[in-house]
């Protein structure tokens, strides 16, 4: 309602997106996204109505007698093959609409207009529709399903078809794999050969299982506790840096009494490798 009534008041985009707090090109993009034609009567909407020769021919029969035709009776918009609809160049330029026009309530032509009631429709029908998850009209799901699902039967892959048939598809192959994923199309995924082949992948190497109760004890807050009851305690932190995934690691040893640090180049993230240090390093850590 502060945009129609910012526009209502002839406020200039910046202002209006001032007064409610938002940017300018924010309100610019709602006004035209939202705003509508409104058919006006009020008069004849071709653009030749002042030169047109063929009022004489058009007055022979007329109820409204000798009158001049400026206002439009049906007849020129629909049987005349001169008739050329004339728009306002005004709404095509800041603010976009009519609102705020002074001669908009006696315009003969149409005129675009924001209502905010209109707009707040349009929002909660967009927010209902993505809801819903499908952007198609019934018609359009049926006309998809009557092409993808007989072909797909036939051993056609859904690229395949998608490609073949590009400029009768309004969705990509990914949306047609959700389609079938949610059970909207007549062929299902038992009809898709390769996604039916496809073995499932399997996890290699050993799967290394921890009992969670050697954690206990152990946590950072346990630390915190017996460093607070011994401060004197000599204290080493160890980790391991990966240099490649699977390759080889960089052990560290921290010595947080002396602030003496060591690095040691491990061939790989195991175990093993990891207290496999040299004997020289093994007398500096004494």
């Amino acid at each position: 309602m502060s945009i129609q009534a910012g526009l209502q008041q002839g406020l200039s985009p910046a202002q209006n997106a001032k007064n409610i707090g938002k940017d300018r090109s924010t309100v610019g993009r709602e006004v035209k996204a939202h705003r509508r034609l409104v058919v006006s009567s009020k008069g004849n909407s071709c653009v030749h109505h002042h030169t047109c020769t063929r009022i004489p021919q058009c007055r022979s029969g007329c109820l409204r007698g000798k009158r001049q035709c400026q206002t439009a009776c049906g007849g020129c918009i629909e049987g005349c093959q001169d008739y050329q609809e004339e728009f306002c160049q005004e709404y095509k330029r800041s603010p976009f609409v009519c609102n705020a026009c002074d001669h908009r309530l006696r315009c003969r032509l149409r005129r675009m207009l924001y209502d905010a009631k209109y707009a707040q429709e349009q929002y909660e029908g967009t927010l209902s529709e993505s809801g819903k998850g499908i952007s198609l009209t019934e018609q359009e799901l049926d006309d998809i399903n009557e092409l993808i699902s007989p072909l797909i039967r036939q051993g056609q892959s859904v690229p395949v078809i998608c490609g073949n048939h590009r400029a009768e598809l309004p969705v990509s192959d990914r949306t047609i794999y959700s389609y079938i994923e949610a059970g909207l199309l007549n062929a299902r995924n038992i009809d898709l050969r390769r996604k039916m082949r496809r073995p499932e992948r399997k996890k290699s190497g050993p799967q290394l299982r921890v009992d969670r109760k050697c954690h206990m004890g152990r946590g950072y807050e346990d630390y915190q506790g017996y460093m607070h009851e011994n401060p004197d305690a000599m204290v080493s932190q160890m980790d391991s840096v990966v240099l490649h995934k699977g390759g080889q690691v960089l052990l560290t040893i921290l010595f947080t009494n002396c602030d003496l640090q060591l690095m040691f180049l491990r061939e790989e993230h195991i175990s093993l490798c990891q207290w496999d240090i040299p004997e020289t390093a093994k007398g500096t850590m004494n």
